[in-house]
């Protein structure tokens, strides 16, 4: 694709993803407009400062402007289903995203991961591992550097991308050397006509790809185009990556080969070695031996946010899991940590539920949790779902659900604050969340010392 033949190109949607499109062409010198829908997007001060006012559009998405172009890059964040670009698809204007316009210039092979949930961690564990091995290595799209930036920087031997449904929904040329769709759980269904079309998404990830990993226990993870493959699996021990348990200990295996102990691994819980075998299969499948794959493992600490182990006081472990912003996410911290648990969880959970649907959670809950605390804007629908299964509080803030849960916890148990929701009802994001949570946490358990004293 060739953006010097296109005429009247115009940018969709103002935030970073629309920034980072707009300054890469002006760095490439091409001409374009840029229009949101908001009267103050976020960027608007960093976009006036490299285009002119006179192609800036903002007040509301401009009719004349998109059905007169012939390009349209679109931001992830602005739906497909919108009135106006339904009728520019009709018109055959032809669309795509940040994806393309970094794939058109990319040199070095792609591995592609997406998922529901964990896709963050394993994107960074497989960066880990391929610089462990001396492999140059840039690691970012939906984490960390924004993809267009990736192609600033000298030129690796492999980027490793995260990319959400959103990003993957136009992508026509990703052709990635390796793609994985780690798991799928409905998610954004505020956002998609139904479960299929959001899972239909994902999946065109594997499109033209070479390698396909996935996820032997995730029927819908399967790749449909045709492709060499790779598999991982947390309950099947017959083949590609899977836990095998031995007199000495559960390891993590290739095969029928062993290669780490899974109880020495730093990241702890059955989710995560889940993550640990996803990654040593990407990893393997671009040419690393399992001993090098092992040796990485064992340095990984993971993610802030993400599972994170926060505090241990008077033999009470505490967990920031606020990146856990749907079902699936909370689903698997519940497993993954409460059956490593001594004791049980208190879980708090709560925020906007994009609609989702919390009886999956129900199962999980009555087998590892002992309360569940609640809080957000639909805390009272939360409420609903689970109050004939659990014993359950309702609180205004997370700094009551934090201290609730210092009273009700006890030695051996683990207070997991993973809320299955997204953050923007009390908070600014999920790193915000996380944040505050961590910060009440420390605040109390210092509160705590002191009063001993």
């Amino acid at each position: 694709m060739q953006l010097n033949q296109y005429k009247n190109i115009v940018i969709l949607g103002m935030g970073k993803t629309g920034f980072s499109c707009a300054k890469f062409l002006v760095q490439q010198h091409i001409d374009f407009v840029i229009n949101d829908s908001r009267e103050q997007p976020p960027m608007l001060s960093d976009l006036l400062a490299i285009q002119k006012a006179e192609h800036i559009y903002t007040g509301g998405f401009k009719r004349e402007l998109i059905l007169n172009a012939d390009l349209i890059i679109l931001s992830q964040g602005i739906s497909l289903q919108t009135a106006l670009l339904i009728e520019a698809r009709k018109n055959n204007i032809k669309m795509i995203n940040e994806v393309d316009l970094f794939t058109t210039y990319a040199t070095a092979p792609i591995i592609a991961i997406t998922g529901s949930n964990a896709k963050s961690t394993v994107t960074t564990l497989v960066g880990h591992i391929l610089k462990h091995a001396g492999l140059k290595v840039l690691v970012g799209g939906n984490i960390g550097i924004p993809l267009l930036e990736l192609l600033a920087q000298p030129e690796p031997d492999y980027y490793v991308l995260e990319l959400s449904n959103f990003q993957l929904e136009l992508t026509h040329n990703l052709n990635a050397k390796i793609a994985c769709v780690l798991n799928l759980s409905p998610d954004h269904l505020d956002r998609y006509e139904n479960y299929a079309a959001y899972v239909a998404a994902k999946k065109r990830i594997y499109c033209e790809a070479e390698i396909a990993v996935y996820n032997l226990d995730d029927k819908l993870t399967y790749p449909e185009y045709p492709c060499r493959t790779q598999t991982f699996s947390l309950t099947q021990n017959t083949m590609g990556f899977h836990l095998l348990e031995t007199k000495s200990g559960i390891y993590l295996a290739k095969d029928k080969e062993v290669y780490i102990l899974a109880t020495i691994l730093k990241l702890k819980g059955k989710h995560n070695w889940e993550n640990a075998l996803s990654a040593s299969a990407i990893a393997y499948e671009v040419g690393i031996s399992l001993k090098i794959i092992g040796q990485a493992l064992i340095n990984f600490t993971g993610l802030f946010h993400r599972c994170q182990w926060v505090a241990t006081h008077r033999g009470i472990e505490w967990f920031n899991d606020s990146k856990g912003t749907n079902i699936g996410a909370t689903h698997a911290a519940i497993l993954g940590l409460g059956s490593c648990c001594q004791g049980k969880l208190i879980l708090i959970l709560g925020g906007q539920s994009k609609g989702a649907d919390f009886q999956p959670l129900i199962s999980p809950i009555k087998k590892y949790v002992k309360q569940v605390i609640i809080l957000g804007e639909d805390a009272l629908k939360i409420n609903n779902t689970l109050k004939s299964h659990t014993i359950i509080t309702l609180v205004s803030d997370l700094e009551e659900a934090v201290s609730f849960a210092l009273k009700l916890s006890e030695a051996g148990d683990i207070v997991l604050f993973s809320p299955a929701c997204a953050s923007f009802d009390m908070f600014n994001n999920f790193e915000h969340r996380g944040q505050v949570y961590m910060d009440r946490v420390k605040e109390l358990i210092a509160h705590d010392c002191c009063s001993d004293v």
